[in-house]
């Protein structure tokens, strides 16, 4: 609940900051139906992943996120390159790859002037990588059995469902954050003595379900104010 109450609470300051440049124009008879016709793409980078990276995280993570706006509804392009390394007593794992989302997402905030958004969204997601194990595996006879085994191409692909906000800083910029669950997983792999271990844009291949969480700065390119509904005052 506190946290609800300081989301609206930063919605409410930035919508307030920036009220004297209205991003959007009232939806009358003439502009009907225009609501569905784009009017700006958003670009936004992740900038958690670099930062958790910068302090000692295992995981290198870059991640993008076009998107497009059709009345209360975005469609979501996200696209993004992850590199993961593990090492043990016996073992080293390194995995390297690129993954891609696509989905629809619904704006309940769809007639703020400012263009902030709280959002709830579908996506389908696919990842493409190479895993590599080198070291030793221990045997009861033999002691222990030099391994060095790098996988082809492996692929695989989930479901995700998202929700996020984002709040306008000053003029095009926005800030904000995506929460998502990532489940019904499959795949496709090699022919390799062991199976996937950590999935680009996934996580830890042996879950049924990760969550994930990311922080995003972005700029909206808009070249037409968005048409927004007004509730009539009686």
């Amino acid at each position: 609940m506190k946290l609800l109450f300081n989301i609206l609470l930063l919605i409410a300051f930035t919508s307030a900051f920036a009220q004297e440049t209205p991003y959007s124009v009232p939806l009358d008879s003439t502009n009907k139906g225009q609501e569905y016709i784009p009017t700006g793409i958003r670009v936004n980078v992740d900038i958690l992943g670099p930062a958790l990276h910068a302090f000692g995280n295992q995981l290198v993570s870059y991640e993008f996120i076009v998107e497009t706006d059709f009345s209360n509804f975005n469609m979501m392009v996200e696209f993004g390159h992850q590199q993961f390394t593990e090492t043990n007593d016996n073992a080293d794992y390194s995995m390297k790859g690129s993954f891609a989302r696509i989905g629809p997402e619904v704006n309940f905030l769809g007639t703020d002037k400012q263009l902030n958004s709280f959002t709830f969204g579908l996506r389908y997601a696919w990842a493409n990588f190479t895993e590599t194990v080198v070291g030793d595996v221990v045997e009861d006879n033999w002691g222990a059995v030099p391994v060095n085994f790098d996988t082809q191409i492996n692929k695989s692909y989930w479901v995700e469902m998202t929700t996020g906000i984002k709040v306008r800083l000053i003029k095009g910029f926005f800030t904000g954050y995506v929460l998502r669950f990532r489940f019904l997983r499959s795949g496709t792999q090699p022919d390799v003595p062991f199976t996937p271990y950590y999935v680009p844009g996934y996580g830890l291949a042996d879950r049924e379900n990760t969550w994930g969480f990311r922080y995003y700065i972005g700029y909206r390119f808009q070249w037409a104010k968005k048409p927004v509904k007004v509730k009539k005052v009686k």
